[in-house]
């Protein structure tokens, strides 16, 4: 039998086509590629998003779903102060025990009723580092999604001398002044029958305390005693006192009696 060497060789061409060849080379390649990063992914440890805090067990009345909620918000402020990528070891955090607030609403406010209040500084002696925390609830919350309402926080870094650590440069991973708004917040249920003090709302800073005071008690030592109370009450709220400025306004009597509804 005669082989036709010309059909043989047009077949032989076909298969080693350099354009089906290419085409063979980059799927196969791409399929080499799928697998290898699922495999990778597959491999990846689980991150552990939470920062283990000794002495949060110590505060009072203080439920463990919170407690558990610090923890992670605590990795999260964290991580805007270390470098893209960078190892967060915060390994022997600790609660400062001489910063520890706490604050429970009853019977005066009825509006926030059955609330409680706690703030305190942890320490990372590891990385040097300090942070603010607050936390505030009401009465029946137990960490479930729907009544995630019930919760307020905030974790800041310090001001003032709430640091150990002088060296180091803190950035807030929120950039809203959130001590200024809890006090914003929290004012209006300080009760007097001598005066009322609410947060500037045309400052941006959130800093400027006006404090309204009758025109007939607005002696320099009546206003400074007037100061002195709204400060004790911030500082019980788990919120610095230092913060801010005080301006005292004398007000006719009458004004304060009208309610005032503030918004931020």
């Amino acid at each position: 039998m005669e082989i036709d060497w010309n059909s043989f060789q047009d077949r032989i061409r076909g298969y080693i086509n350099p354009v089906v060849f290419i085409f063979v080379f980059i799927e196969m390649s791409f399929l080499v590629i799928v697998v290898a990063i699922i495999l990778s992914v597959s491999r990846v440890p689980e991150l552990n998003l939470e920062v283990e805090v000794s002495g949060i067990d110590r505060i009072e009345g203080i439920p463990d779903v919170i407690a558990d909620k610090a923890e992670i918000a605590l990795y999260n402020a964290m991580s805007v102060n270390f470098a893209y990528g960078q190892s967060i070891d915060a390994s022997g955090a600790v609660v400062r025990d001489d910063t520890i607030i706490e604050k429970r609403f009853d019977s005066d406010n009825t509006d926030i009723d059955g609330t409680s209040i706690v703030s305190f500084i942890v320490d990372i002696p590891n990385v040097k580092q300090s942070y603010w925390m607050w936390y505030s609830w009401l009465d029946g919350y137990n960490g479930e999604e729907e009544n995630d309402w019930m919760l307020e926080s905030a974790v800041a870094c310090p001001v003032g001398n709430e640091s150990l650590y002088e060296d180091f440069v803190c950035r807030d991973w929120v950039e809203d002044p959130v001590r200024n708004q809890i006090v914003a917040e929290y004012l209006k249920y300080l009760h007097s029958e001598d005066f009322y003090a609410y947060v500037n709302p045309d400052d941006p800073e959130m800093q400027e305390i006006f404090i309204v005071v009758s025109g007939a008690d607005s002696s320099q030592e009546s206003e400074q005693k007037y100061v002195t109370e709204v400060k004790d009450y911030i500082d019980s709220i788990g919120v610095s006192s230092e913060i801010f400025n005080y301006i005292v306004k004398p007000a006719p009597m009458e004004e304060l009696n009208e309610s005032i509804d503030i918004e931020y």
